[in-house]
């Protein structure tokens, strides 16, 4: 188990910002969320940064799931193989 004085220092980020993480007044950037997950030995999934995300279109979806795995779009374009440019248009 990580202590929270740990996952501030780890993180870089203060307690009073991740106890207002923790309450949802504020959302976690990817660059954050990657750093929890790593401390607290958790998928990004696990973290939920995507589960109350719609999914109601096509564009909805490819950023759901690029962000359910913890990609940032310069990072998920060459997965997928297309451009940045293109990704960013289809989202």
């Amino acid at each position: 188990m990580v202590a929270f004085r740990d996952l501030c220092a780890v993180t870089g980020l203060s307690d009073v910002t991740i106890k207002n993480l923790e309450s949802d007044k504020f959302n976690a950037s990817l660059t954050n969320l990657r750093k929890f997950a790593k401390v607290l030995r958790v998928s990004i999934e696990y973290l939920g940064c995507s589960e109350m995300l719609p999914e109601n279109t096509l564009a909805q979806r490819i950023t759901k799931a690029r962000l359910f795995y913890g990609f940032s779009k310069v990072e998920f374009a060459p997965i997928i193989n297309v451009d940045v440019k293109t990704l960013r248009n289809w989202e």
